[in-house]
C-alpha cells in the first residue's frame, strides 16, 4: 500500500508541474563544491602522509549548500528563482547546473564564495580542504547592503514555497531580522541558531545533530515539541539518515522508519535532496507527511551516487520498486528533464507488432542496449504487457500506447 501511495504522489507532482507554471524560490549560502580525481598510492618520505597525483590540476565543480538544493530541481519542469551571493565568475561556472533563470545579489568578480575542495581516488574520499573568508569576504557595511537588497527582492515577489538553507557562512544576519515570508508556505534547512530568527516557517527540517545543538534535549519529541514552541511552526521534520525521519506535525509525532538496505556512496547534499523533494510536494498540496515519505525515499537514493547528482522522477520510480517503477505515464515524455540520458532504441517491423511475442521483444531489448546509447524504452498495449516487459533487465522504462508518441523519435522506441 505504501509503495502505490509514494508512486501517487510522485505522479501527482509530474502532474501538478506539467500543467502549471510553477515557481519555487531558494535563499541561502552559495557554496561550490570542487571534486578532483587523483591517484593516492604511496606515503611522503617526508611525512606519513599520502602523495596525491594528477594529470592536471583541474576539478570538476558543482553546486553546493543553496545553490545545491537549486541544483536538485534540474530534472524537473520548475522555475526556480536564487536568492544568495555569487560572484560573476561564480555565475558563469555554475549557470547551467543550479537550474535558476534569475538569481539575486551576482556580486563582483571579488566576492569570496566558499569552495571546499574535495579529493577523491575512485569513490574513496581522501580529503577536504575549505577556502573561504568570513561573511564572503564583505565588511559589515557591506554584507547589511547586499542583504537588504536580497531580502526587498525576495519580498518584492510572490511564490508558492519558499526554501531557506542555511549553511552558515553569512546570508542570514544571526538576530531577530527574519528572512521568513508569511504569505506562503516557507521550509527551513538550518545550520546553526538561533531559533528565533526562523520564527513562523512553516516547516523546521533540523537533522538529528542539529535538532540536538538547537534545543539541548536528547529525546526527539522534547526537541520538536521545544522547536514548535518557540518558533510557532506547522511542523518539525528531523531527519536521521539511515534511520528514518521523525518529527511533528501540529500535535501529532510520526516516525517513518522504512527498512531499505542502501548502500550509501556520498552523503555529501543529502539534505538538500531530501528538502527539494519535501518543497517539490508542498508546491503540490501533498500532505507534509506523505511529502516527507517521498523525500527521504529519494534522498535514499541520491546516497547512492556521487557528485551532487540530482533525482529525476523516472529514477526515484524504478528505486521505489524495480519492476512497478518502470511502468510510467505517457505524460513522462511531454518534457525532456525528466530524463537523466537520452533516450535510445529500436522500433520493431509493423508485422510484429499485431501479436505480443515476449522472445521478439526481449532478442529486440537486448539489442538496443548493446547498440544504442541512453534509456530503453518500450511501448507496450496492455497493462499485463507492460508488467511482463519491466521484468527484462535491459529495459529503462515502459510506456502504454497504442502508438509511438509524438515527442519521441520513431528510431529511439521500441513499440509493441
Amino acid at each position: 500500500m505504501e509503495k502505490e501511495k509514494l508512486f501517487e504522489n510522485l505522479s501527482r507532482i509530474i502532474d501538478y508541474l506539467s500543467k502549471n507554471e510553477a515557481s519555487i524560490a531558494v535563499v541561502g549560502d552559495t557554496i561550490i563544491d570542487e571534486y578532483y580525481d587523483v591517484v593516492a598510492n604511496r606515503v611522503s618520505p617526508e611525512f606519513p602522509i599520502p602523495v596525491m597525483l594528477s594529470r592536471d590540476e583541474d576539478s570538476k565543480d558543482l553546486p553546493g549548500g543553496a545553490a545545491n538544493v537549486c541544483f536538485q530541481f534540474s530534472k524537473f519542469d520548475l522555475k526556480v528563482d536564487y536568492f544568495g551571493f555569487f560572484s560573476e565568475y561564480d555565475l558563469k561556472q555554475l549557470k547551467y547546473y543550479i537550474h535558476v533563470v534569475n538569481p539575486s545579489n551576482v556580486l563582483p568578480f571579488m566576492c569570496c564564495v566558499p569552495r571546499k575542495k574535495r579529493v577523491y581516488q575512485g569513490n574513496f574520499p581522501l580529503c577536504r580542504w575549505d577556502v573561504e573568508k568570513e561573511n564572503f569576504g564583505m565588511d559589515a557595511g557591506e554584507l547589511a547592503e547586499y542583504r537588504g537588497k536580497l531580502k526587498n527582492e525576495l519580498y518584492a515577489k510572490n511564490y508558492s514555497v519558499v526554501v531557506y538553507s542555511d549553511y552558515n557562512k553569512g546570508t542570514f544576519p544571526l538576530s531577530e531580522s527574519s528572512f521568513v515570508k508569511s504569505d506562503c508556505i516557507t521550509i527551513v534547512d538550518p545550520k546553526s541558531g538561533p531559533l528565533s530568527q526562523w520564527k513562523g516557517c512553516t516547516i523546521f527540517k533540523p537533522n538529528a545533530k542539529e535538532a540536538f545543538e538547537l534545543t539541548g534535549e536528547k529525546d526527539w519529541k522534547e526537541q520538536a515539541k521545544k522547536i514548535q514552541s518557540e518558533l510557532g511552526c506547522k511542523a518539525v521534520v528531523i531527519t536521521r539518515g539511515a534511520d528514518g525521519v521523525v518529527g511533528r506535525i501540529d500535535e501529532e509525532f510520526f516516525e517513518y522508519q522504512p527498512k531499505i538496505n542502501s548502500q550509501v556512496e556520498s552523503v555529501i547534499g543529502a539534505g538538500d535532496c531530501f528538502v527539494a523533494f519535501l518543497a517539490m510536494s508542498q508546491l503540490c498540496q501533498i500532505s507534509i507527511l506523505d511529502g516527507v515519505k517521498l523525500a527521504w525515499h529519494a534522498g535514499s537514493l541520491y546516497v547512492k551516487r556521487k557528485h551532487n547528482e540530482p533525482v529525476s522522477a523516472l529514477e526515484l520510480s524504478t528505486h521505489i520498486d524495480p519492476i512497478a517503477g518502470k511502468i510510467v505515464p505517457a505524460s513522462c515524455f511531454s518534457y525532456n528533464r525528466l530524463w537523466a540520458d537520452p533516450i535510445t532504441g529500436i522500433e520493431c517491423p509493423e508485422s510484429s507488432r499485431k501479436v505480443f511475442d515476449f522472445a521478439s521483444v526481449a532478442k529486440s531489448v537486448e539489442f538496443a542496449r548493446a547498440n544504442h546509447g541512453g534509456k530503453v524504452v518500450v511501448g507496450t498495449q496492455t497493462l499485463e504487457q507492460a508488467t511482463l516487459v519491466a521484468c527484462l533487465k535491459n529495459v529503462d522504462y515502459v510506456v502504454i500506447t497504442d502508438s509511438v508518441l509524438d515527442s519521441v523519435d520513431p528510431d529511439e522506441l521500441v513499440v509493441w
